[in-house]
């Protein structure tokens, strides 16, 4: 695919914002039992949990908003990732080598997302195992690509206390101005979706005001 199917680099959703609040907390109960399966995890910044029956039940009020939206037979997987001030924040980078894959997740905030960004760059890509192993929770989170810190110039930020369509393909990271861990997770689907995009749902049913 030599174009992206996107041309933007965040988008409001359509979740019901009244619901937010109790789907972050479902998250955040995710986010621990995740966790809790491998304490080693508890060292790095981004974690990726593929178990689609598990997130279901723990996320059940996320799983109607899913169905609502007609969207829920196209979950994948839910990735973590934190603002950690024990550790190293995570690399500017791309999140697959083949945008094909999928090249936008829902972006839902979890815990202490105030004062906290996404911003994304310009910048020169390095090989794949560039990337450090703090940033790598489990294998799938593996297919990251580094980028040039020195080459990135800032090209757009979003806040993270709202949930968002996010391009993850074009190099970002996160940023959070203060000293909490900062617990962001992104929903991500199957390839399939893409096809939403192109035939013109995605705009009219899944992107908000």
């Amino acid at each position: 695919m030599s174009q992206s199917i996107i041309k933007w680099l965040y988008q409001p959703t359509t979740l019901d914002k009244k619901l937010i609040t109790v789907i972050s907390k479902e998250l955040e109960i995710l986010y621990a039992y995740v966790y809790s399966l491998d304490s080693t995890k508890k060292d790095t910044v981004a974690c990726k949990f593929d178990d689609v029956k598990t997130i279901r039940s723990f996320c059940a009020c996320l799983d109607s908003e899913l169905q609502r939206l007609k969207i829920d037979q196209l979950l994948d997987h839910v990735v973590f990732t934190t603002c950690d001030p024990r550790l190293p924040s995570m690399p500017i980078h791309r999140d697959y080598h083949d945008q094909q894959v999928v090249c936008f997740g829902l972006n839902i905030p979890v815990k202490n997302c105030d004062n906290s960004f996404i911003i994304w760059y310009e910048a020169d890509l390095l090989p794949a195992s560039k990337m450090p192993e703090y940033s790598l929770g489990t294998a799938g989170v593996g297919q990251a690509i580094p980028a040039d810190h020195k080459s990135a110039r800032e090209i757009s930020r979003m806040t993270c206390d709202q949930p968002y369509w996010i391009n993850n393909f074009v190099p970002h990271n996160g940023m959070a101005l203060h000293k909490k861990t900062r617990i962001m997770s992104s929903i991500r689907f199957t390839p399939e979706i893409n096809s939403l995009v192109v035939d013109g749902y995605f705009d009219k049913f899944l992107v908000g005001q």
